[in-house]
């Protein structure tokens, strides 16, 4: 069965280990809190994701069961669904994970492989994310950690959204740092997500707007080497024009595009039917210009 290629090295299992009802066969990729891997489920007969928590973050349990909650309360095809959760150290031994369905690749490995897509490719890609996106908002959720390893293939090639770990109710007040650290991934988040201060639907727009750019110009706008840097340098600039990168780039997209990333949370859509309606602008053609040799 195809399934994404390994994504990083950090691996405490191998293939063959039961993890619950589960049958570990190939490692998919690990990041900063777990490791995933494509597993058997030998009682359903299919085979899932597998999310296996490194025990380093155990402090981060209530994040953590906080992610599934959330993502299992968002029944949407654009959203990764969760089928199980193995995470409250009283009722249960560690290892600690979450299944979910089996994807086929990540944004991010596709963005390994080929940097830049063209636009026909691409702006599918948004306009899925986009109806992910908006279902999580209708239910007062703010994504937070849009970027390209977080944006999943099914075996149609469709995107979702996956991996719900930081996401904030709207309506609630949580902050954007958790133990010291800041929550995001700093070339995709937004200003005011680097700079600590309260979030809206913007926010998560200019995240896929930071997405949007970086398929389209084989880099994300903003870049350097630190965390911090990136974020200041976002703070006091602008993205440099698409056109630097793809001069052929029709000059309405990239107006919208370099709209969802404009550093004042004001000037931006203010939420995805409004980006929507501006994408349909863009990408529809313009009319053709008169024949000046008709006589009339």
């Amino acid at each position: 069965m195809s399934t994404t290629t390994v994504e990083s090295g950090e691996f405490h299992h191998k293939s063959g280990d039961r993890i619950g009802r589960y049958v570990l066969e190939n490692p998919i990729g690990s990041g900063r809190l777990a490791e995933v891997w494509q597993a058997r489920e030998p009682l359903a007969a299919r085979h899932v994701a597998v999310k296996i928590f490194f025990d380093r973050v155990m402090q981060q349990f209530e994040m953590i069961r906080g992610d599934c909650k959330k993502q299992a309360s968002i029944e949407h095809e654009r959203v990764v669904p969760i089928y199980y959760c193995h995470l409250d150290p009283e009722d249960s031994p560690g290892p600690y994970y979450i299944v979910t369905k089996l994807m086929q690749g990540s944004l991010a490995g596709l963005l390994r492989r080929r940097p830049k897509l063209p636009l026909d490719e691409a702006l599918p890609i948004i306009r899925d994310l986009i109806e992910g996106l908006t279902f999580a908002h209708d239910a007062n959720i703010i994504y937070r950690e849009i970027k390209p390893a977080n944006i999943l293939f099914d075996s149609a090639g469709r995107a979702a959204l996956a991996d719900f770990g930081i996401a904030k109710y709207l309506t609630k007040s949580e902050g954007t740092n958790v133990l010291g650290t800041l929550m995001g991934t700093p070339e995709y988040m937004s200003p005011e997500q680097g700079e600590g201060r309260p979030l809206t639907k913007a926010s998560d727009i200019y995240s896929l707007g930071a997405v949007f750019y970086e398929m389209l110009a084989g880099k994300a706008p903003f870049d350097g080497p630190t965390d911090d840097a990136i974020i200041i340098a976002r703070a006091k600039h602008d993205p440099p024009p698409l056109r630097q990168w793809i001069p052929e780039i029709p000059e309405r997209l990239e107006l919208v595009i370099l709209r969802c990333l404009d550093r004042d949370v004001k000037h931006r859509y203010p939420d995805c039917d409004s980006l929507t309606r501006a994408l349909d602008w863009a990408t529809k053609a313009p009319p053709a210009p008169p024949n000046r040799n008709v006589r009339r």
